[in-house]
């Protein structure tokens, strides 16, 4: 998500705006001399995952705008900054408040402030232990820090709370990939398009059915 020249984001691109980089060089697809699919790699499992998650804190976290020039990152981050700042007040006013933790732990992240984030999400879901999107967000953080199997339990406590969120079974599947768990995997993203469809949310039912239609063959066993 976050990365040293500035941006914040790595936002999905409209459809036929410019190239998907996940269709780049033809990974994934059937070669022509009758070769299995390319498998792909923890870059390109990364780049879904970062899309998933961009639109997940556009839902949950009150992002409504994508950060496309140096400048317009630098003033996002000084925005993102002070909402930290604005949010430290509300949790010295009510620190019992587990939506003014999870906001401040989503801020954090933006800034790719992992930790300090981690810290936040865990106080959230210590206030409100159903608090889906929490769980969610710190499954996403632990996903960042590398602690697959942490992840997994979250997402895992996420969708047993609520069972029709589409994000928690795509973020889910990107993770038990990074486990080994391939038909696992395949299995939530198809029941978090199944989902999407349900709900008729266009953006992610296009990155799932990338995923599932052109690369579902490659996921490893």
């Amino acid at each position: 998500m976050y990365d040293p020249s500035g941006s914040l984001y790595s936002p999905p691109q409209p459809p036929g705006s410019h190239p998907d980089p996940l269709n780049e060089r033809g990974l994934g697809r059937q070669h022509s001399n009758g070769r299995k699919k390319k498998r792909w790699t923890k870059g390109q499992w990364g780049i879904f995952f970062t899309t998933i998650v961009y639109l997940f804190l556009m839902r949950n976290c009150g992002d409504s705008n994508s950060s496309l020039t140096e400048t317009e990152n630098k003033n996002d981050s000084h925005r993102i900054e002070q909402e930290v700042a604005d949010l430290d007040q509300a949790i010295l006013r009510k620190p019992d408040d587990a939506q003014a933790w999870f906001r401040r732990g989503g801020a954090k992240y933006k800034l790719g402030q992992y930790e300090e984030a981690l810290v936040d999400f865990d106080k959230a879901i210590a206030f409100d232990p159903a608090y889906t999107s929490a769980l969610l967000m710190r499954g996403i953080v632990k996903h960042e820090l590398d602690q697959y199997r942490e992840a997994l339990a979250d997402f895992d406590q996420a969708i047993n709370f609520d069972p029709d969120n589409a994000d928690a079974f795509l973020l889910r599947g990107m993770t038990q990939y990074h486990l080994g768990q391939g038909e696992e995997g395949l299995a939530d993203m198809k029941a978090g398009l199944r989902l999407a469809q349900q709900a008729g949310d266009s953006a992610r039912i296009e990155r799932a059915e990338n995923v599932i239609q052109r690369y579902g063959s490659s996921l490893p066993p």
